[in-house]
């Protein structure tokens, strides 16, 4: 339900006169169309000051029109901004046809990129117009139609209430759960709103029990689901709120989530190990990547600062990583592992960091660390320490050497080391800057080798980044060319996110360039990109300049590419030339599969020499021009003489 401006070279707006018909008389003209049987599919009437309507079918419901309770009924409607317009423009004819101005709803029409109306039907009365109908809703691959009732006061503000019996969100919900909400527009902008309870759901690792899920979808937000319930982390549970993210065709990309926690057990000599702190999970509906930070008591150790990850199962949690332990007025680091199996716990092993063993932990439980061999070399001029062993990088795996300065509690780590398992090849060089055992900083760069695939993504020439300081969680992004089969050829900087085993799992910012359209032509794309498990899905605005709309096209849509079958579609509106036929705007529809058409495009066009009204909808041919063109307005009359003389003008076919 993009906005719209429908009209021709000329304008088709007409000034109103001073008053116009009350409400009764504008519903009793309505009431004698649709007795006359002018309501019809291919014809517009009138049914409010601002609002035209087409339907299938209409029937009068009353005895007459200005008796109580009377309505119209309008089976598979479609409701639309429009007016009355002249007939016949220059002319002292009073004959008026319902002309298409802008926005309009009905089956089968876009409300948002994931969301589709497949049915509407409209009453109205005197006192304005009630819908009923069904909406698709598209979420991780799954299409589910919910029922809906509301009113449309204008067609840029209104709303309807949902109600599903039952829907499933693969990857989010374990079993169907009732779906209440509202569809909105305000402004012209949709916006989906939905929410439920669910016993229990699971995103990856993520459970969460007596789970309230919350869903919005807007044109200015995107798609995003919310769930706050009790989270499990292994034989514990805590209150959280899990952050879902989708494309903006629906498909499910990340969950994240932060939640505090306390894992206790006691080991079997009767001591306890108790931590507290806070876990974070992030990865999407397959894989997780969950690490911990907190502190607390192993048996008789006091532990300053436990960081690592965690792998959850059920009622059990196992932790690697380093851990801080007291010892008088300083903080030795061990390398140890803990389990909690259910009320027992123990310590698989728990050892002192020795030599060639550097690290740096962060705020949210992970680390940059270096675990090898030392050496003694002389770099620049000057004996160094060098340690070549296996490097991780929260996450990543390296391996490579890294040049040791110390100096009082700062140890600086100079790192020149080779990506392993990342699913794409680099040499990482830069520094880590740890003091008192915290990563305050860590600069590395890499230029990608080759090229980085991800489903149907793919960069070249790129760089990858990873930045952090203060201890703040590690930011990872590329920067590059990025290639969407051979549709896409975009610019931008792409944050990163890894799955437990250091693989490549999202990618998500801002990109610009151009999107190849088949022989259409190039698209200068400006947009957001969100590359998920499922497909790349890259939406935002642009300008298409091709052979078939010589004066262009401003679009505002999504380009979605899943990892199996390339397929794309991008909606707006725009100016186009066809023939002698200047349009000033409509609206336009580009899709791998259906083609490029320009749809409820009104115009005057002369027959006789009178400028008389048409409204057609233009299918175009990929090389230019058009296939064939299909009029959906104007005048009876009209129609059948521009079905014949239209064809020479447009050069294909005119079918009334």
């Amino acid at each position: 339900m993009s906005a719209l401006a429908l009209t021709g070279a000329a304008t088709v707006a007409c000034t109103p006169p001073p008053s116009g018909p009350t409400a009764q008389e504008q519903f009793c003209t309505l009431w004698d169309k649709v007795g006359a049987d002018e309501v019809a599919a291919d014809n517009a009437v009138l049914v409010k000051s601002d609002v035209v309507a087409f339907a299938d079918g209409a029937a009068q419901v009353g005895s007459a029109c200005d008796a109580s309770g009377a309505k119209v009924e309008l089976d598979a409607a479609v409701l639309a901004e429009g007016k009355e317009i002249a007939e016949e423009q220059g002319t002292s004819s009073t004959d008026k046809v319902a002309a298409v101005t802008g926005d309009e709803i009905g089956a089968a029409e876009p409300v948002l990129d994931n969301i589709e109306l497949r049915a509407l039907n409209a009453q109205i009365g005197v006192g304005g117009i009630t819908v009923t109908g069904n909406v698709a809703v598209r979420l991780s691959g799954t299409t589910s139609t919910i029922g809906f009732t509301g009113t449309v006061s204008n067609l840029d503000n209104w709303s309807v209430s949902l109600a599903s019996s039952g829907l499933t969100i693969p990857g989010v919900t374990t079993s169907p759960v009732v779906f209440s909400g509202k569809l909105a527009v305000a402004g012209g902008v949709p916006t989906l709103t939905m929410s439920a309870s669910a016993s229990t759901v699971k995103v990856g690792d993520i459970t969460v029990t007596g789970a309230a899920v919350s869903l919005t979808a807007s044109q200015n937000t995107g798609v995003s689901a919310s769930v706050k319930g009790a989270i499990k982390v292994g034989p514990s549970s805590a209150t959280g709120n899990v952050a879902i993210s989708f494309d903006e065709a629906g498909a499910l990309v990340s969950a994240n989530a932060d939640v505090s926690a306390r894992l206790v057990g006691t080991q079997a000599g009767g001591k306890k190990i108790d931590l507290t702190g806070t876990v974070h999970l992030e990865g999407n509906a397959t894989e997780t990547a969950i690490s911990f930070s907190g502190s607390g008591i192993l048996g008789d150790l006091q532990i300053n600062e436990a960081a690592g990850s965690l792998v959850l199962a059920t009622n059990k949690a196992t932790f690697v990583g380093k851990l801080d332990v007291a010892q008088g007025n300083t903080y030795v680091r061990f390398n140890g592992s803990i389990v909690w199996d259910g009320i027992t716990a123990y310590t698989p092993f728990l050892s002192v960091e020795g030599a060639g063993e550097f690290s740096g932990t962060l705020d949210d439980g992970t680390a940059v660390a270096v675990a090898g061999n030392v050496s003694t070399e002389i770099v620049g001029g000057q004996v160094r320490s060098v340690v070549t062993g296996n490097f991780k990088i929260g996450t990543l795996k390296a391996n490579g050497t890294a040049v040791v300065q110390m100096s009082g509690a700062t140890t600086t780590l100079e790192i020149s080391a080779d990506l392993d398992t990342a699913g794409f090849t680099g040499r990482l060089e830069g520094a880590v800057v740890i003091t008192d055992g915290r990563a305050e900083t860590v600069q590395l760069d890499a230029s990608v080798s080759g090229a980085l695939t991800l489903g149907d993504i793919t960069l070249t020439n790129a760089n990858f980044g990873i930045r952090s300081s203060y201890g703040n969680p590690l930011e990872l992004s590329f920067g590059g060319a990025i290639k969407v089969g051979s549709r896409a050829d975009l610019n931008g900087s792409l944050a990163a996110a890894f799955g437990p085993n250091g693989t490549l799992i999202t990618l998500e910012g801002d990109v610009n360039g151009s999107l190849l359209l088949d022989s259409w032509g190039i698209a200068n794309f400006s947009g957001h990109v969100l590359v998920g498990t499922e497909q790349v899905a890259l939406s935002g605005t642009g300008r298409v300049t091709t052979t078939n709309f010589p004066l262009g096209i401003e679009f505002n849509g999504t380009f979605t590419s899943s990892r199996t079958t390339p397929s794309w579609s991008l909606s707006g509106g725009g100016r186009f030339r066809i023939g002698s036929i200047d349009v000033a705007s409509a609206r336009m529809t580009l899709s791998q599969a259906a083609g490029m058409k320009a749809t409820r495009v009104g115009f005057y066009f002369s027959i006789i020499g009178i400028p008389t009204y048409l409204e057609a909808d233009f299918y175009m041919n990929s090389g230019g021009g058009c296939s064939k063109v299909q009029l959906t307005g104007g005048s009876f009359l009209a129609r059948p003489i521009a079905s014949l003389i239209l064809p020479g003008v447009v050069g294909c076919s005119v079918y009334n």
